[in-house]
């Protein structure tokens, strides 16, 4: 595991295709990273309040699913020891994705109430 670079933009980006989602802006990701090479990658936004956002999570799915999972929670818990560190109480996690939606449950994340997201380029 290692911190995100620029470079590997493209890399999660083909991952991002392979999914059939669209491709991130390097300007819309988080300036800290995660990603263990060939299988996963997961952000932490980190606001100016009490919260930090975990988003951005993408696998490779020409990897195993077993290293799917795996390296997702080692990037997860990698991620929470990070928010603790940096002083956060509050760790927010919006998915879609059943998989994520799961793995927010094992880490005993509350479910809140259902949302829709809505966005606005300007």
């Amino acid at each position: 595991m290692r911190q995100f670079l620029c470079d590997d933009l493209k890399v999660i980006n083909e991952w991002q295709a392979a999914h059939g989602l669209p491709a991130f802006k390097l300007e819309n990701l988080s300036k800290f990273g995660l990603i263990i090479d060939n299988v996963c990658a997961g952000f932490i936004f980190e606001t100016d309040g009490g919260f930090c956002v975990f988003d951005c999570f993408i696998s490779n799915p020409k990897s195993s699913k077993i290293d799917r999972t795996l390296c997702l929670d080692v990037i997860t818990e990698a991620l929470l020891k990070r928010a603790e560190a940096r002083g956060f109480k509050t760790v927010l996690a919006l998915t879609s994705h059943p998989s994520i939606e799961e793995r927010c449950k094992r880490y005993k994340f509350e479910s809140a109430l259902e949302y829709k997201c809505y966005l606005k380029e300007i």
